[in-house]
């Protein structure tokens, strides 16, 4: 690898010092641009790609349509896309807190505090935070009026929206997995059901249907509709292998080794060679449907084609049909149904076979077949219809955030205030125990709770409030947090604002994870390919005499 400093100074000291500020001004100059995003009365970013033009204040949505060249930047967003994948929420926190503690960070050491004694106190006072956020946990309540009105507390918070219509969707949805996963001793997790966002207004706007909605329409407009507890078969393994219910004189399900479709020429020499042909092939139709019919399948599934003459005999043999299925499709339907994906229709045997409650296909404008009541299987599909609007997959990713988060505080059955409120009394309680720490370490345990502090502040600021007036009252209540729809602050328990203890704790933990290691830089390295680089296959292992030995 062939390295390059970014700077270079005559003295280390100086040197060392060039690159800490370099990297805390990255994390720093992060969290400056997202700042204002923060809270439901947070601004949008415009993003300008070669594509399309992009307004937004979801700044994942952001990550994935900016180029980010700095290292340093690079290693924040990493952290911080990881705090949502890992609890569902708490990213744009996660980001300023770190952004806030490099801020700290960076003044101690211009006031000569070592990086040492910096990290030791931004430790202490990150295990002081945890020990007080574990105090202050409540449960969420037995009555379930209390429980209902904590649910919601913490969904509107997740959401970032007071739309009471979006709260009742992510509440409801989460709801219904809790139960499922209830059922089945957690043996449904959120990764297994797949959010599907619907047009069309329905008489249940949230459904968890145990199973798959899929994009596809029957093949012969005269199929059932409706099959009540179908058997299923799935028909094919993709582009590069499996087989249709089709032809194959014409055009065989692959060649030799089984790779792609080929193409076969035929050549007739009289009318009578083609009436053979057809016949021939209409025989290879007929045996395939008649596998499916002694195997006693309802609905066959298929990731590649089906022919006319197919169409008609499945239809006459009253199996509903459907083909070029994706084959993601065909695999997550196997998962659902217990079936398996068989290559070719002579290998289906009973085992193979899938299962559901019921299979309903909808053929109006957009047709859809949902294939539900799957009690094998361990896909789901949460189906939200109507009042979507515009960013369907930004809107995706908000209510698969929002339910987790909701989904937390379900299994745990414990919450916090939000709105800034947690972030004060864990500010206050590492500086109570900064005064036990008779050394420079207190010092940077106050630069911890200033930082922490800074979340309240800009959420204050963002929603057109003075932050030193919420912060006041944010310290004399101590179960308080600022509700941004009325501007004031008010008590969080228990119809909110809540948010769920894992969601604080995973963001302390991120964030001062990224303050350190930054400050602990003490350069930067870039790396490259050499021109003059010879590889190892290119290196002559025997010794060379004038090179390695001395005389």
């Amino acid at each position: 690898m062939q390295t390059h400093h970014s700077a270079t100074q005559s003295a280390p000291e100086e040197h060392s010092r060039g690159a800490e500020r370099t990297t805390l001004d990255a994390a720093i100059s992060l969290a400056a641009l997202f700042k204002t995003c923060l809270g439901p009365d947070g601004r949008n970013k415009l993003i300008a790609t070669g594509e399309e033009t992009i307004v937004t204040n979801d700044i994942h949505r952001i990550f994935d349509a900016v180029d980010i060249p700095d290292p340093v930047g690079r290693f924040v967003i990493q952290h911080v896309v990881a705090q949502k994948e890992d609890v569902g929420d708490g990213s744009l926190t996660t980001l300023l807190l770190a952004g806030a503690l490099c801020r700290n960070a960076d003044r101690l050491l211009d006031d000569g505090y070592r990086r040492a004694t910096i990290e030791d106190g931004y430790d202490k006072a990150r295990a002081a935070a945890l020990a007080e956020l574990q105090r202050s946990e409540r449960a969420i309540g037995e009555r379930s009026t209390d429980r209902a009105s904590a649910v919601r507390g913490v969904a509107r918070g997740a959401l970032n929206s007071f739309r009471a219509e979006l709260v009742d969707i992510v509440v409801d949805a989460a709801t219904q997995i809790h139960t499922e996963r209830r059922k089945r001793n957690r043996g449904l997790d959120l990764s297994d059901v797949r959010i599907r966002l619907d047009d069309k207004v329905d008489d249940a706007p949230v459904e968890l249907i145990q199973g798959l909605v899929l994009d596809r329409d029957v093949v012969h407009e005269s199929m059932a509709r409706r099959v009540e507890q179908p058997r299923i078969a799935i028909i094919g393994g993709g582009k590069k292998a499996g087989s249709g219910i089709e032809e194959r004189s014409l055009f065989r399900a692959g060649g030799s080794d089984g790779e792609g479709r080929t193409e076969v020429t035929f050549s007739a020499s009289d009318a009578d060679d083609i009436t053979a042909l057809r016949e021939a092939e209409a025989a290879q139709v007929r045996a395939q449907v008649a596998r499916l019919e002694d195997t006693r399948v309802d609905a066959v599934f298929c990731t590649m084609g089906i022919s006319d003459v197919a169409k008609r005999l499945l239809h006459d043999a009253d199996i509903t049909a459907f083909r070029t299925l994706t084959e993601t499709d065909a695999a997550l339907l196997a998962r659902a149904t217990g079936g398996t994906v068989v290559l070719d229709i002579a290998d289906l045997t009973e085992e193979a076979i899938g299962t559901a409650g019921r299979l309903v296909v909808d053929s109006t404008d957009n047709p859809t077949v949902t294939i539900a009541g799957c009690p094998k299987g361990t896909v789901a599909t949460l189906r939200v219809s109507g009042a979507l609007g515009e960013y369907r997959t930004e809107r995706e990713r908000d209510f698969r955030a929002a339910i987790a988060v909701v989904l937390d505080v379900l299994s745990e059955e414990t919450v916090v205030p939000a709105g800034g409120g947690i972030e004060i009394r864990l500010a206050t309680a590492v500086r109570e125990r900064a005064r036990t720490v008779g050394d420079r370490r207190a010092v940077a345990m106050d630069a911890y709770a200033d930082a922490l502090e800074e979340i309240p502040r800009t959420l204050a600021t963002n929603g057109g409030v003075a932050a030193i007036d919420i912060v006041t009252e944010l310290r004399r209540c101590e179960d308080s947090g600022f509700d941004t729809a009325s501007g004031d602050v008010r008590e969080a328990f228990p119809a909110g604002p809540l948010v769920s203890p894992r969601v604080v704790s995973t963001s302390l933990e991120t964030a001062t994870h990224i303050a350190t290691r930054l400050v602990r830089i003490d350069d930067v390295l870039t790396g490259g390919e050499d021109e003059d680089w010879i590889s190892a296959d290119e290196i002559d292992p025997r010794p060379v005499p004038s090179r390695d030995f001395d005389y």
